[in-house]
């Protein structure tokens, strides 16, 4: 097992023009047609593929707040071998594993064709949307090692 570094900087603080701009849009993403679970499931796929401690951490809390439960957590990591989620929540994993790993290939026609048989139109460009908005925070917490738990108190989580 790896030791985790120490929050390498403020990049909240730093950055906060920026980091301000990434909220709104979060505000946005969190009004928009994708239930709320859902998302949360979405978010921390995307950081489990990512190795975003930080992001697992707290969309975990999250989730479980939102009354997701303890066993679909521990499958999430693996599950396209659960018979835990349904139809539409294996698409949007699919979708989030496709994007968040594109690898320089882009995402297949038969891909894009099976994802809009759980997803209208408005429904596919919100999910996209999340995935992408994850992945930039991802990166971000890849690079500037935030605190894992900082941002508990503001949820209502203990540490």
């Amino acid at each position: 097992m790896r030791k985790r570094e120490p929050a390498r900087l403020a990049f909240k603080e730093i950055g906060g023009r920026y980091d301000h701009v990434i909220r709104q849009l979060e505000t946005l993403l969190a009004e928009n047609t994708i239930e709320p679970k859902l998302r949360e499931l979405i978010k921390i796929r995307a950081a489990q593929i990512n190795g975003s401690l930080y992001h697992v951490d707290k969309h975990v809390k999250i989730a479980k707040d939102l009354g997701e439960s303890d066993l679909r957590l521990h499958h999430l990591a693996i599950w396209y071998d659960s018979d835990l989620f349904n139809d539409r929540e294996r698409a949007a994993l699919q979708w989030t594993e496709l994007l968040t790993k594109l690898c320089g290939h882009g995402v297949s026609r038969k891909d894009y064709d099976y994802i809009k048989d759980f997803f209208t139109e408005e429904e596919l460009v919100d999910l996209s949307f999340i995935i992408a908005t994850a992945n930039s925070r991802h990166r971000l917490a890849a690079a500037f090692l935030p605190e894992v738990g900082a941002e508990d108190a503001a949820f209502g989580h203990q540490r």
